[in-house]
């Protein structure tokens, strides 16, 4: 689903939280890099990865609405 959805020109952004080693390993492999994978162990690295995302969000809307 992940590869198909990024093949499609979709960014897919995780966010592991609290998550096995296992699991934080599949999302990464499914954001499709380092840089769209997030790990958090507790409430503050949590909120930091969505501001984080949002962040880029906001980045890539203002670059489509030029």
């Amino acid at each position: 689903i992940c590869g198909n959805m990024r093949s499609a020109g979709v960014r897919v952004y995780t966010v592991a939280f609290q998550a096995p080693s296992e699991a934080a390993e599949l999302l990464e492999q499914c954001a499709g890099s380092t840089e769209n994978s997030y790990e958090a162990t507790d409430a503050g690295e949590l909120a930091s990865s969505f501001r984080d995302i949002a962040e880029k969000l906001q980045m890539m809307r203002f670059a489509f609405s030029e």
